[in-house]
């Protein structure tokens, strides 16, 4: 695998068991599996919460990137005095922190866009055994979990595919249909109009948001 495709966080991320602990008895939520997602500045975790039965998803704030490395439970620049890993972390953090806000106002309104629902700065967190507690900067999201209620743009295209005879098979090359793509666009297009439109309550006289992560990992279809 070339240099830029490889993950360097292989071996570093959460594991299934590991807790982040956060102000409240019932403010723990234990990673439940493998990573869910794996973007470029963050990994997704599935999780479950102390205090209920609802399954979420946990966005930890870790780029994929040899400069930052996991230390003592959290993500840090691996070589601590490198001020320029430091910086960039910083802002990742920051837009991992934005992202929430953002989020949680376009849920306002949107139906179709998934829901961020709190940000965590924990108190302690429990990796691989050992109990962490000083744990500045460490930052985690708390998104609705939408792998198990949904199906995923690339689950869509390969149920599609699988589903079509061999005729049928040989005129798209694989692709779907000039009717399954239209239905597929429409679904997305609606999506981002709801984001684009949202509204901010405190700034009525903004006009909405552009969400510049669109690819397949971030698509999932409700109702097929």
């Amino acid at each position: 695998m070339g240099e830029k495709n490889r993950d360097h966080r292989i071996g570093q991320f959460l594991q299934e068991g590991d807790t982040i602990v956060c102000a409240g008895e019932d403010m723990v939520f234990r990673i439940t599996g493998d990573p869910i997602g794996c973007g470029g500045s963050s990994v997704v975790y599935p999780a479950v919460l102390s205090s209920d039965r609802r399954l979420y998803a946990i966005k930890e704030c870790f780029p994929n990137d040899p400069r930052f490395c996991r230390k003592n439970g959290i993500v840090v620049p691996a070589d601590p005095a490198d001020a320029q890993a430091l910086g960039i972390l910083g802002r990742y953090r920051s837009n991992l922190t934005r992202e929430a806000a953002i989020g949680q106002i376009v849920s306002n309104t949107a139906t179709r866009a998934v829901s961020i629902q709190q940000t965590l700065k924990p108190l302690a967190l429990g990796h691989d055994g050992q109990r962490y507690a000083a744990l500045e900067g460490a930052m985690f999201t708390v998104l609705e979990r939408m792998d198990q209620k949904a199906v995923s743009f690339d689950a869509l295209l390969a149920g599609l595919v699988s589903g079509y005879d061999p005729e049928k098979l040989r005129r798209t090359r694989g692709m779907p249909g000039i009717h399954a793509t239209a239905w597929i666009l429409e679904e997305i297009l609606i999506a981002l109009k709801q984001v684009h439109d949202a509204r901010d309550p405190e700034h009525p006289g903004m006009t909405g948001y552009y969400y510049g992560d669109l690819h397949n990992g971030n698509v999932y279809f409700t109702e097929i």
